[in-house]
């Protein structure tokens, strides 16, 4: 696995498309969870996949452990992340599309 010190978050984030969506929820924890999960990539992604340990993927269940957060709140979520294509959930494992591996 890589690991990388810094992540890279533009200027303008936040006149980003998605992001202004997510604002729009009035509801930060979806940003809290993109957030997290760009801020985990940098320490446990491989191939833009999360690793919990070598060989196990995250799950919503695992990262709602690692983001202290309540799993119905992790899954709303990452749903919501999924249908603004901002991340992909393959055989129940969260990734990210290596277009947005930069912010």
């Amino acid at each position: 696995m890589t690991y990388v010190k810094w992540i890279r978050i533009i200027g303008d984030a936040f006149s980003d498309e998605n992001l202004n969506a997510l604002e729009a929820l009035n509801d930060d924890e979806v940003i809290v969870v993109w957030f997290k999960l760009l801020s985990m990539m940098a320490i446990s992604v491989e191939n833009h996949a999360y690793f919990f340990q070598k060989r196990m993927l995250y799950t919503d269940r695992l990262l709602s452990k690692a983001f202290r957060m309540d799993e119905d709140t992790v899954r709303r979520a990452l749903a919501i992340l999924c249908d603004r294509a901002m991340i992909e959930i393959i055989t129940d494992s969260v990734t990210i599309p290596p277009a947005l591996k930069d912010v």
